[in-house]
């Protein structure tokens, strides 16, 4: 792969469902190791263009490119390199299974590592998301909402994904524990590599995570930008809308690895 090329690409991407068109040429880019917050409000078309990032649903038009490559018919490899961490943890895990045998069934079906190192795997991947070894033996409805988001986290990770899309991945959770899930994210994206495409309405979240913003509007792209020129100053109206509508934003320094300034959020 040339370095020039997106790790991950949208492009004049059309979806409708049945009669109705409901995403309209959406494009954008995601550089290989980069956090590309999409977002606008209910309806935009956001989670709908995630759906078919994560080939959950297809396009009436136009491609999904991973490194370079059109993604057509997606091979079990294809469908690892995109995993999904979805808003709700609690639907998105199986009840009647513990956490060990979630991770397991993965790692074993897609033979990431020897049988023997399945349960190593598994303590290593909670240690990972910073959840204590006895999780494993729990089940989704014994665990809090931050301790299942973060099992649905490592559960995306047991792939070792190219991209990692995380739909609202903390509208679910109380307010408390909003920020140990996205300061794990944060922290797994730089340690790891990931590239990540952050689907939200939250602009707060955006803010703190994100290298790129493109925002959604009835279906299509309105604005992409670089955060710190979308925070600084959005061009369309409609963007503009959206950031005054959210809570205040100021700017602190971290050091991420790309070296670029964090953005988090202040309470009004």
């Amino acid at each position: 792969m040339n370095e020039s090329t997106p790790r991950l690409e949208v492009r004049g991407l059309q979806v409708s469902y049945g009669s109705t068109p409901v995403v309209h040429g959406v494009s954008f880019a995601v550089p290989a190791g980069s956090v590309v917050g999409v977002v606008g409000e209910s309806g935009s078309g956001k989670t709908t263009v995630a759906r078919v990032i994560a080939g959950e649903l297809d396009p009436t038009a136009g491609a999904v490119m991973l490194d370079g490559s059109a993604l057509g018919h997606r091979t079990r490899e294809l469908r690892r390199a995109i995993q999904v961490v979805y808003q709700d943890p609690f639907s998105s895990l199986n009840p009647r299974m513990t956490v060990s045998q979630v991770l397991s069934e993965l790692l074993r079906v897609h033979k990431m590592v020897p049988r023997a190192r399945v349960r190593d795997r598994c303590v290593e991947l909670m240690e990972l998301v910073r959840l204590p070894v006895s999780v494993l033996d729990a089940y989704p409805r014994q665990l809090s909402g931050g301790q299942r988001q973060r099992v649905a986290i490592a559960r995306a990770l047991v792939l070792s994904p190219r991209v990692l899309v995380a739909d609202e991945p903390t509208s679910a959770l109380d307010v408390s524990v909003q920020r140990t899930v996205l300061d794990l994210l944060a922290d797994l994206q730089r340690t790891l590599g990931l590239t990540v495409v952050l689907i939200t309405h939250d602009l707060a979240v955006v803010h703190r995570l994100c290298d790129r913003v493109v925002v959604m509007r009835a279906g299509e792209v309105v604005e992409d930008a670089p955060a710190q020129e979308f925070f600084a100053g959005p061009r369309t109206a409609y963007a503009r809308d959206l950031l005054d509508a959210a809570p205040r934003l100021t700017t602190t320094a971290r050091t991420g690895s790309t070296g670029s300034t964090a953005r988090t959020a202040a309470p009004r």
